[in-house]
């Protein structure tokens, strides 16, 4: 997982005015920005820097928002993952493990059915 993406506004102007995937609600957008820069071509390169970030899946206490997170995330996952018939099946059989093992703990109040309902 990548967080913490960083471009000149020069670089911006040149990959034009829609650079991201604007289906992404709030994981994933800079995971899909990479792919498709090398997809076209493009070049991302990583600096000798640290940011500090706070991660929002692993700092939510409220086991509600927790979940509604991880579905966002795991429907981030379907949009990312799509370049080839391999992914597309992977990431669904990963999503609906993952899905199934939420489903198991005390702390969810949604069945299986009704999380796969929310991610697809």
């Amino acid at each position: 997982m990548m967080s913490g993406l960083c471009m000149t506004r020069a670089f911006l102007q040149r990959v034009g005015l829609r650079p991201f995937d604007e289906r992404l609600r709030f994981y994933g957008v800079d995971t899909r920005f990479c792919r498709d820069l090398a997809r076209r071509g493009g070049r991302a390169y990583l600096h000798d820097a640290v940011l500090g970030h706070d991660s929002a899946l692993r700092s939510t206490m409220d086991a509600q928002t927790a979940l509604e997170r991880q579905i966002w995330l795991w429907q981030s996952w379907l949009r990312v993952f799509d370049m080839n018939i391999g992914e597309v099946i992977g990431i669904r059989c990963y999503v609906f493990w993952k899905a199934w093992r939420a489903s198991r703990r005390a702390d969810t109040s949604l069945s299986f059915r009704e999380l796969l309902a929310k991610v697809f």
